[in-house]
């Protein structure tokens, strides 16, 4: 049984047993007892009620329930009597004890006269000697209602969470959605009826089973890991049960998404694959997203005014600025270097590569026209990065920033994205409700059609979790589609002129 937070006396309950001439308490109804001939001596408690606005942090583990209002005492069996709060910090009563050896038993409510539900209770057996001074002390036994999930906010800057009434006040996780990469923190707290934290220690691990989602991690006591699976979603959650100890245990929905940031010029919106939004932000004007850093865990964008790499925490906060590039570059971010393919407009298309966020460039072969988009590898098992003048696709091999290939594309392009698992390079088009999915060695055409666009879209990434397509159209309204072109429905909000799209699925590298 958990050690309650629940205290009487100094130590928990102390029954100071006084010869019977000494003096009555305050609060005192007495109880009814049996008639018999055993001799008696008066006992007095201390009560120290706990003040209901003392956070958890500050009290002492066993201090008594904020929302006790009665304490019922019975002796031997028969009932002692029983005292209500009266608002002062402590009470003292005056009870009858048996001389002999006297079980006493103390149950706490959380209404007067000993009614509503109860809080708590603790059985004692004590030897009460006639004449001497004796001492009773128990420590009450919290009584569990609920085990409470909380989800601590900002361990994962990306989630879905739902809570919800369990047992009278408490209230708990019933569910969540893990986007992106960063695990989440979950606390798992023994609660009393009333929702009050029963204060337990942190050592040893919460029980769980999970069905799929996550995995979980166990950091202390209290408190549990969940670290997001790649893979498909499903509209139907997987199950984590917990269980504080001494609880009953508690089941979490859990689900797993890409974190998906929208931006135009109204600003970034983050959502999930579900449609949740889960958070905005505002970038330094001119930024544009072009990608996200997993090693350091933040959103990477270009200024074409400024020329200036800017990396963004999450929750999109103030930048921190990484290093200078040429004016009005197209710029895509790469994980597979830790830096940026740039390609620089000049007489004809010059291709800049740098191999780190602090490193040089390498400088590439001119190629005609002027760069409208560009794509980098995600891994460097296949070391290749794109761009295109709208009507001719180049691909270049890494590192040495050779042109491998090209090939005309089979509509105009407006945005560029490449899919390493599935090893794809996708082009959006410019002019109509297309999408061209080609080979990275720029050999094949693979497919091309509308996957269910209502126009034109202007930008666009796709999910290396289950290859979903995100855009935003041209018209500045947001679209989410499968690869069998299927409408996920998940988000139409109006972006204003589309800028950018920057998917983290949960397998990114």
């Amino acid at each position: 049984m958990i050690r309650s937070s629940l205290r009487f006396g100094s130590a928990a309950i102390l029954a100071a047993l006084l010869p019977a001439c000494s003096g009555g308490g305050a609060g005192l109804t007495p109880g009814h007892r049996s008639s018999n001939a055993a001799r008696t001596t008066q006992a007095t408690f201390a009560i120290k009620w706990t003040n209901a606005a003392a956070p958890a942090s500050v009290r002492h583990k066993d201090t008594i329930s904020p929302s006790a209002q009665s304490v019922v005492v019975t002796i031997n069996g028969s009932p002692g009597g029983l005292v209500n709060r009266n608002g002062s910090p402590s009470q003292s009563i005056t009870l009858a004890a048996p001389i002999g050896t006297d079980q006493f038993l103390f149950t706490v409510y959380d209404q007067p006269s000993g009614l509503g539900h109860l809080l708590g209770s603790a059985t004692v057996i004590q030897q009460i000697v006639d004449g001497a001074a004796n001492v009773v002390t128990a420590v009450i036994q919290a009584v569990c209602t609920v085990t409470n999930v909380s989800y601590v906010a900002g361990s994962d800057p990306v989630v879905w969470t739902v809570y919800g009434a369990s047992g009278i006040y408490a209230q708990t996780l019933q569910s969540i959605v893990l986007a992106g990469q960063a695990p989440a923190t979950l606390t798992i707290e023994p609660e009393d009826v009333d929702g009050n934290v029963i204060i337990s220690g942190t050592g040893g691990t919460v029980p769980n089973t999970i069905t799929g989602s996550a995995t979980v991690t166990q950091i202390n006591g209290t408190s549990i890991s969940l670290t997001p699976k790649s893979g498909a979603r499903s509209t139907t959650p997987d199950t984590l049960t917990v269980a504080a100890s001494g609880c009953p245990s508690t089941t979490v929905g859990v689900q797993h998404s890409p974190a998906i940031f929208i931006q135009g010029s109204l600003g970034v919106v983050t959502i999930d694959w579900y449609g949740d939004v889960i958070g905005q932000g505002y970038p330094v004007a001119g930024d544009v997203l072009i990608g996200y850093d997993t090693q350091s865990q933040r959103l990477i964008s270009y200024n074409k005014g400024t020329g200036q790499v800017n990396a963004y925490g999450i929750p999109i906060g103030a930048p921190t600025p990484l290093y200078p590039l040429p004016l009005g570059s197209t710029v895509t971010w790469s994980n597979a270097i830790d830096g940026v393919f740039v390609a620089q407009p000049s007489a004809g298309t010059t291709i800049n590569f740098t191999y780190s966020q602090t490193s040089g460039f390498q400088t590439g072969p001119t190629t005609p026209g002027t760069p409208v988009a560009a794509a980098a590898p995600v891994t460097m098992y296949l070391p290749r990065a794109f761009t295109t003048n709208g009507s001719t696709l180049y691909a270049f091999a890494l590192p040495a920033v050779t042109l491998s290939a090209t090939m005309a594309a089979a509509y105009p392009v407006s945005s560029l994205a490449t899919l390493d698992p599935y090893q794809e390079l996708d082009t959006f088009d410019s002019s109509g409700s297309n999408i061209a999915v080609y080979s990275q060695s720029l050999s094949t055409l693979y497919s091309n059609g509308p996957f269910g666009l209502s126009s034109a879209p202007a930008v666009g990434a796709l999910d290396a979790d289950a290859y979903n397509i995100y855009t935003i159209l041209a018209n500045g309204f947001f679209m989410a589609v499968t690869q069998s072109g299927t409408n996920l429905n998940i988000y139409n909000t109006d972006m204003g002129t589309p800028e950018a799209v920057v998917v983290i699925s949960t397998n990114s590298f």
